[in-house]
């Protein structure tokens, strides 16, 4: 059977990372996914960009401090480690693995492999 894997992604490259917007957000998509990613003192967190409850662009939101992004449209808020909805309204924004390493900003994808498949 197959195995689920994580695939490690180049996200965003050094150069961007030291020209981080003064809101903490930016926008970024890798094969096809469209992400906020936050940056909360020398963490990344990776996140999906759209809002749960009425489909606005997070990256274009804020982080409060508190460690959440703040929805633009109604305010809503998300744990950037975990996702979750800080409001109390039980959305959820799928959040995926970051590492910082020397050439930027790598994104952890799950994908499924076969089991003698060994390039993970």
């Amino acid at each position: 059977m197959f195995r689920k894997v994580l695939k490690w992604h180049l996200l965003l490259p050094l150069e961007e990372l030291n020209n981080w917007p003064p809101n903490g957000l930016k926008r970024a998509s890798i094969k096809g996914k469209a992400l906020c990613i936050a940056k909360r003192q020398n963490q990344y967190f990776a996140l999906a960009n759209k809002c749960p409850h009425a489909g606005a662009d997070l990256s274009t939101g804020w982080l409060n401090t508190k460690e959440e992004i703040v929805c633009p449209l109604h305010r809503f808020t998300f744990h950037c480690g975990s996702g979750e909805n800080t409001s109390g309204h039980g959305f959820y924004l799928e959040n995926y693995p970051t590492e910082l390493r020397s050439d930027g900003l790598w994104l952890g994808l799950h994908q499924w492999a076969w089991p003698w498949d060994q390039s993970s």
